[in-house]
């Protein structure tokens, strides 16, 4: 079998929700080349079975070969926010917003991360920009709305904390 139908294979395999048969196949093709487009897929199988540390490592194989490739270090941060290492997951998404400032996927990844550590108003900026660059669904609405409240009750425990003192 060529590498191709391989790759072929694992794609089908994927539609039916065959993960390891995919990943199988996927192995298969990239042990005949590798490429950044068949580690990406290995890595997102990989991210569907919870193994976001191999997932990782296939995804540095594939950014090597590609570095460009925003998709790699969008999955990678959400890898590593999985892993809770918010760092790599921040630098990650900022790493594609520098080359692609209206990345709507990044921002809103980026602004979920800084939301769960509790950065609401840099969150809020995230989302104020893709409310500005993409027409808002209800979720970013909700988001959105989320977040200015989470802001103003901030902004009250602290006047409230600073009047105890």
């Amino acid at each position: 079998a060529t590498r191709d139908s391989y790759i072929e294979l694992g794609i089908e395999l994927v539609k039916l929700n065959m993960i390891d048969q995919a990943l199988q196949s996927f192995k298969r093709a990239n042990h005949i080349r590798e490429d950044h487009l068949s580690l990406y897929n290995s890595a997102s199988l990989y991210y569907k079975k919870s193994d976001y540390k191999t997932a990782i490592l296939q995804l540095e194989k594939a950014r090597k070969l590609k570095p460009d490739f925003v998709m790699t270090s969008i999955l990678a941060g959400i890898c590593y926010s999985r892993l809770n290492n918010i760092r790599a997951a921040e630098v990650n998404f900022i790493n594609v917003l520098m080359t692609e400032p209206a990345n709507r996927t990044a921002l809103t990844a980026l602004s979920i991360l800084y939301h769960n550590q509790g950065r609401i108003n840099e969150s809020l900026n995230l989302v104020n920009r893709v409310t500005t660059l993409y027409r808002p669904g209800t979720n970013l609405i909700k988001l959105k709305s989320g977040l200015i409240k989470s802001s103003i009750n901030g902004s009250r425990k602290e006047k409230e904390e600073g009047a105890k003192c």
